[in-house]
């Protein structure tokens, strides 16, 4: 799938509420309108036409999890995936468990609390929330509220990025740029309306 993105943008990760990566924009027009130039130089603005994934790849941050397409849902309903994610609520529950027992838990028992946990967090999830806020919910199991800990374990199950749209359009956040984004093209040219830096 084609994009577009700044030179600058290409060269430097951003953070932003999802995630840490390069934002690149679905439409020239939209890109053309985001780009800096600087005041009182004659100076070009350069952008790059790219290669991206598909959009099946990204989180849509819009969408309830329920409304994402199937090939984010199949790495969000993966079992290793929902096993990382729910683990410490799995913990919380094997630790009281043991507590109450007069025995240690076995194999089986730690297995039946995670199987339980799973299906009941991701069925509250999959019907309530949207991409936004599973992937700030992510943040929140990462030992340091780590944007890139969410990013790396969605990376992991195949979700390439997020999809959001902001006042001027619909942009992707590309999670790995290196792998995931392949230059067709450099553009340069003087626009008279983009934003002006000083």
């Amino acid at each position: 799938m084609n994009a577009y993105i700044s030179l600058e943008s290409y060269c430097n990760r951003e953070e932003t509420n999802y995630g840490i990566g390069v934002s690149v924009s679905l439409d020239e027009e939209v890109l053309k309108k985001e780009l800096v130039r600087k005041k009182n130089v004659l100076s070009n603005n350069n952008w790059l036409k790219v290669e991206i994934p598909d959009e099946k790849y990204f989180l849509d941050t819009n969408k309830l999890i329920k409304d994402q397409n199937e090939t984010v849902l199949e790495g969000i309903k993966n079992e290793a995936f929902l096993s990382t994610v729910f683990i410490y609520e799995t913990k919380k529950l094997c630790r009281k468990a043991e507590k109450e027992s007069e025995e240690p838990l076995t194999k089986d028992d730690y297995e039946g609390i995670l199987d339980g946990v799973i299906k009941e967090r991701y069925e509250s999830f999959v019907q309530n929330i949207t991409g936004l806020d599973y992937f700030t919910y992510l943040i929140g199991k990462s030992d340091y509220h780590d944007k890139r800990f969410a990013a790396a374990i969605l990376y992991k199950y195949g979700i390439k990025g997020c999809k959001y749209s902001d006042a001027m359009g619909d942009h992707i956040l590309i999670f790995n740029p290196k792998d995931d984004i392949q230059i067709l093209d450099f553009k340069s040219e003087c626009l008279i309306d983009s934003k002006i830096s000083m």
